[in-house]
């Protein structure tokens, strides 16, 4: 297992650092290398308010933070005074040392309907929540339906983005079908259930095409999108889920190698090295395509990390490192979409003919 530590405002650079096809193996006779440390994990979070961020025993309080972590699997949490909390499901591995997290809080609704007064009307969320998502959601309920379990808070929406559930995009293969979470609204009260269907309805355009779900629809109900949006009929409240169901038709391995030179020095050096995390494509944000996509691989980012290593004696010793990266395509219903996709990252160096891995990590 090889140290891995996160420094965001590194450039990638390295001192004596130089470029070269080949080397002389004479430089580098008599010279051995070791990796050392234990792998430390970096979780690269941020959000658009100032908020708590709260991994692994740790809180960081920004915008923008990086943990750098032992804990492999765990659950980020991240609040902020009048605002719902998020959560989001992080895990790592040897060859899974990075990952990058956008938030976007959202405040309590301030429109609160009584249970009598929503029957026969519609519920929406309010008008800064419409404003940092750029949707609108609204609950339809019918005059004459029967309400258990909860029936005494009063009804609201929320709507907010589902976190992202970091596919490993060198598993995947085609023919793969996921089930992939593109919007969410929180409906309240939670634990209200109806004997009629309640309409969830939100205005996200262009998903005409799409194939579309809700783990939460009453029984033999589908979501229906149309000119105006999507929507889904539930039988109970919490958040409320729609999710696209689409298929892997192909997938392009891009991945990227390159070799440099490096003068070393003995006992322990550093080696400094940009790493890419979640995915590159076109799509305008907010669209279905692009909320497919964020759910799946995260935000992208280029992250500047380093690594350290011993050396036996002064010399050289070549670094080869290479960058893994796929170009996918996936069909929902009608709709094709397509991104690049970075995943793993490895680190090896080269001395006197033997080669040692300094570091396997990525994205995905």
């Amino acid at each position: 297992m090889k140290k891995t530590n996160v420094l965001a405002a590194l450039a990638f650079v390295a001192a004596g650092l130089f470029t070269t096809s080949c080397s002389d193996n004479g430089e580098f006779a008599g010279m051995s290398i070791t990796a050392e440390g234990e792998d430390v994990y970096a979780l690269v979070a941020h959000s658009d308010v100032p908020a708590s961020f709260t991994y692994g025993g740790q809180t960081l309080v920004g915008t923008d933070v990086t943990f750098e972590t032992q804990v492999e699997d765990g659950v980020l949490t991240v609040t902020a005074d009048g605002y719902l909390p998020q959560t989001a499901n992080v895990s790592f591995s040897e060859t899974n040392t990075l990952n990058k997290i956008d938030v976007t809080l959202v405040k309590e609704s301030t429109i609160n309907v009584a249970q009598s007064d929503a029957k026969g009307n519609t519920v929406s969320n309010d008008s800064e929540n419409q404003s940092v998502m750029g949707l609108q959601g609204i609950l339809s309920v019918a005059k004459d339906v029967n309400i258990s379990g909860n029936t005494k808070d009063p009804f609201s929406a929320v709507i907010f983005q589902p976190a992202p559930q970091f596919a490993d995009v060198m598993k995947q293969k085609e023919g793969d079908v996921v089930n992939v979470p593109l919007i969410a609204v929180r409906c309240e009260p939670d634990g209200a259930q109806f004997d009629k269907p309640i309409s969830v309805f939100v205005d996200m355009s262009e998903t005409e095409g799409f194939d579309l779900s809700c783990p939460t629809a009453f029984q033999g109900t589908q979501v229906v999108a149309d000119a105006r949006g999507i929507t889904a009929q539930v039988g109970h409240f919490s958040n409320v889920f729609v999710a696209a169901n689409a298929e892997l038709i192909k997938t392009v391995n891009k991945s990227t190698t390159s070799k440099v030179r490096l003068k070393v020095k003995a006992g322990e050096n550093v080696y400094k090295y940009n790493e890419y995390t979640g995915y590159k494509a076109t799509y305008k944000t907010g669209s279905v395509e692009d909320r497919f996509l964020m759910s799946q691989y995260g935000a992208y980012a280029s992250v500047s990390r380093e690594t350290t290593f011993n050396a036996s004696s002064d010399g050289y010793a070549e670094i080869e490192t290479t960058q893994h990266i796929y170009d996918v395509t996936w069909r929902s219903g009608r709709v094709t979409i397509r991104a690049t996709v970075y995943g793993r990252f490895y680190a090896d160096a080269t001395v006197d003919g033997k080669t040692v891995r300094l570091h396997t990590g990525g994205s995905n």
